[in-house]
């Protein structure tokens, strides 16, 4: 039980990391876009 919890702990961190990068990189893909239209 111990290593399934810091196993999916891990996983979970893992995930939020992931989407913390995306959700960055789009809102600075979108800053870039919003930056060339103006």
């Amino acid at each position: 039980m111990i290593i399934n919890k810091s196993y999916l702990n891990a996983l979970v961190k893992e995930t939020t990391d992931v989407l913390k990068n995306m959700l960055w990189l789009q809102s600075h893909w979108l800053m870039s876009v919003i930056i060339v239209y103006i």
